[in-house]
């Protein structure tokens, strides 16, 4: 596939080749000189091209490159500059000012995270994404996904044993988190939570991640130690698990699965399915853009309206 025949497809992992040598660089022909508008034909159809190409990805970009992205010049250069520093900025530990910075106690929590003995012991395996979209990343990886662009607070990624875990942290206001505020206390303050934080933790729970809720009621005299304790004790326990996530093995046989051709994403119900299903001999590559599913109530609802319209005649 190259980038002018991409056009309306996605893919959830996807290759890009940008390999040119320094006397042969095609690269050049391809894609704008610049990111500049302009009203060249040719100028709009190469920055199109530039554009319906990067967006192809949903979930990860793979570049294969010939040589150092500085060498790399024209609009092309900028892209691939702009990708660099995407991961070097998402290999980069959050700080106060990656934070809600409507939420002074965001600020504290992350440097109780960063105090634990296990960040200091096992911090090269574990990442932390603060202000985290994950309503918008599971949207991405989920098409039947039907509930808000969710964000959490913080996500914590733990590696291990060939295994990893990922923690949703959240710290509740009293006042932001909790009913009827005059009966909440340490003892009881599980049944007073709001309903939709409660709705959101298990929509989140039931796509794989694990919650940690910190408040007031639950910090202790030593909030360092607290979260230590129990973070260290939620990833035993998750990592030693044996059974994965139903959802998890889903996302990765269809990516397996596109990504060795197995499996195609249906252009029309948006489905993850068996190649076979998408079998077709008419065409020249033996293979079509819908599933069997949608081409035959494709076919059903034309026979509708033809027979509808010898009705009418």
């Amino acid at each position: 596939m190259t980038f002018d025949t991409c056009q309306g497809e996605e893919r959830d992992v996807i290759l890009y080749s940008m390999v040119a040598t320094q006397l042969n660089d095609k690269l050049a022909y391809v894609f704008p000189k610049s990111l500049e508008d302009a009203d060249e034909v040719d100028h709009i159809l190469r920055q199109q091209r530039l554009k319906v190409g990067f967006s192809r990805a949903k979930e990860r970009i793979h570049f294969f490159l010939s040589k150092p992205i500085e060498d790399f010049s024209g609009a092309i250069g900028k892209a691939l500059q702009h990708f660099k520093g995407v991961l070097e900025k998402a290999k980069t530990a959050p700080g106060p000012a990656d934070t809600d910075p409507k939420s002074p106690m965001e600020k504290k929590l992350l440097a109780w995270l960063n105090q634990t003995q296990l960040m200091q012991t096992f911090g090269d395996y574990i990442e932390i994404d603060s202000q985290y979209p994950i309503g918008e990343y599971l949207r991405q990886l989920d098409p039947s996904y039907q509930h808000p662009n969710y964000k959490v607070d913080f996500l914590l990624k733990i590696s291990g044993a060939g295994k990893s875990v990922s923690i949703i942290i959240e710290y509740d206001g009293f006042k932001e988190h909790f009913t009827d505020l005059d009966e909440v206390d340490a003892s009881n303050y599980g049944l007073y939570m709001k309903p939709d934080d409660v709705e959101r933790q298990k929509v989140l729970e039931s796509y794989g991640y694990r919650f940690l809720r910190v408040n007031r009621f639950n910090l202790g005299k030593d909030p360092v130690r607290t979260l230590d304790e129990r973070l260290a004790r939620m990833a035993h326990e998750a990592l030693q698990a044996t059974k994965p996530h139903p959802f998890v093995d889903k996302v990765k046989e269809q990516t397996n699965g596109l990504a060795n051709g197995d499996m195609r994403q249906c252009s029309a119900c948006g489905e993850v399915q068996s190649i076979d299903e998408f079998r077709d001999m008419k065409l020249a590559s033996g293979y079509g853009r819908k599933c069997q599913s949608c081409k035959k109530a494709g076919r059903q609802r034309q026979r509708r309206v033809r027979v509808a319209g010898s009705r009418r005649g």
